[in-house]
């Protein structure tokens, strides 16, 4: 040709022809890394996406798993319900006041006695 440079590369050579020169024009490795990162955190996020998506959908079957059971539950069922919350708090309330004032050893026992006598 005329002596002007490197003469341009047939149009099949593509990308390949590209990344071969890019070394050579001093643009190899700083870019190459910089698309590599760019490429990890975009499955970085599509594997995040995915799994939020995945979880998401899980508790919202866990939900209607929950509602279908309640709605089966009697009034006698919703009492207990009530009461057995009800008795854990105030399980954990005397727990953490008997820590407080006592030995963690002998809150334990004294918490689950008198939390039970009271129901």
């Amino acid at each position: 040709m005329l002596g002007l440079g490197p003469s341009l590369p047939p149009a099949s050579a593509g990308m390949a022809y590209v990344a071969a020169a890019m070394p050579a024009m001093g643009l190899g490795d700083p870019l190459l890394n910089h698309i590599a990162n760019l490429k990890a955190a975009q499955k970085r996020l599509r594997d995040e996406k995915k799994s939020i998506a995945k979880n998401l959908r899980n508790a919202e079957r866990r939900k209607k798993r929950l509602r279908v059971r309640a709605r089966q539950l009697t009034d006698d069922d919703l009492v207990a319900v009530l009461r057995m919350r009800q008795d854990l708090r105030e399980r954990a309330v005397a727990g953490e006041g008997a820590e407080m004032s006592t030995s963690p050893g002998s809150s334990g026992s004294d918490a689950r006695s008198s939390g039970s006598s009271a129901a």
